[in-house]
């Protein structure tokens, strides 16, 4: 017995500061690693069940369950959020009532290389019908905005979609509804393919077709507004005078655009011009007139008639 004790005391009594330093080496270490993996984040992670054929899920606690990761930095950088998600199997093949399943690591796919340090909440109740599948209509997109010009007319297709889901949810569902179309600012028509939005929760029905295209079109409504009697003006160069006149000295000026841009129109600003900048004393040719708006705008411009006569007289010095 004596020799018993004897060697237990010499383990520790030989060699104890080899022994203290690996004892402190392996402290070191412990914390060294604990401080490397200990970055956290948290994410909502949906929640998937997987159900046998003809069962529906007819009510769900909750569709997302928040849980919180814990490792190096590497590997939390490499967690992407759309790939994480929890799989559940119920126990019971029953086609109605409830049942509380118990969520764990086992159940969270796409986070490998790191802990799950919490899951909340870790279970979900989960009530069960019978699976249906009808069809129903898909409802006009309601149209959001302004368009910069004109009104909006739209087309959509499909028109009918096939759902499918709980039995006393799909019970009194005869449409689905889709998410609006934005045409506010818009000038022109356009395509754009929009969602079917999910009725009754997500996961609990579901769509097919998932998206509907809409044909978006911009109509114009053209109007036109003759102006009478607009004096016909001369260009001529920087610092000359003529007492030059036109024949006709007046026009008139038909003008034709969409009735946004006709509506907010001041006429009082619209001139009529004929350039004289290279004409001569001895110039019998008509003059080609131009309609000159105070503003660049799409609008297009008739002018009754198009050319003028000069009527030179002996004071002219063009």
């Amino acid at each position: 017995m004596s020799k018993v004790i004897k060697k237990i005391k010499t383990f520790f009594t030989i060699n104890l500061g080899l022994k203290g330093l690996s004892i402190l080496l392996a402290i070191i270490t412990f914390y060294v690693i604990r401080a490397v993996t200990s970055f956290e984040v948290s994410y909502d992670i949906p929640i998937e069940v997987e159900l046998k054929p003809g069962i529906a899920i007819l009510e769900k606690e909750t569709d997302t369950i928040h849980v919180t990761f814990r490792g190096a930095p590497d590997d939390i950088s490499k967690l992407d959020q759309k790939l994480l998600k929890v799989s559940l199997r119920p126990h019971s093949d029953k086609f109605s009532g409830s049942q509380r399943i118990q969520i764990n690591a086992r159940n969270i796919n796409g986070a490998r290389g790191v802990t799950i340090e919490s899951i909340k909440p870790s279970s979900v109740m989960i009530t069960f019908d019978h699976e249906v599948q009808k069809s129903v209509s898909i409802e006009k997109p309601i149209v959001q905005g302004t368009p910069l010009v004109g009104r909006v007319e739209i087309e959509y297709s499909p028109k009918v979609a096939m759902i499918s889901g709980s039995n006393q949810r799909l019970s009194e569902l005869d449409s689905v509804i889709t998410e609006p179309i934005d045409v506010d600012g818009r000038l022109k028509s356009f395509n754009k393919t929009i969602p079917i939005l999910t009725p009754g929760g997500k996961g609990n029905i579901s769509v097919d077709p998932k998206e509907v295209l809409v044909k978006v079109s911009i109509i114009t409504e053209v109007v036109s507004v003759t102006m009478t009697n607009v004096p016909v003006l001369a260009i001529t160069e920087p610092g000359t005078y003529s007492a030059t006149t036109f024949d006709p000295a007046v026009v008139n000026v038909i003008l034709k655009g969409s009735s946004d841009v006709i509506d907010n129109l001041d006429f009082s600003k619209i001139r009529v011009f004929a350039n004289c900048l290279k004409l001569n004393t001895e110039s019998t040719n008509p003059i080609p007139l131009n309609v000159h708006f105070p503003i660049n705008i799409n609008i297009s411009a008739t002018i009754e008639p198009d050319s003028v006569m000069l009527i030179k007289n002996n004071d002219d010095i063009l």
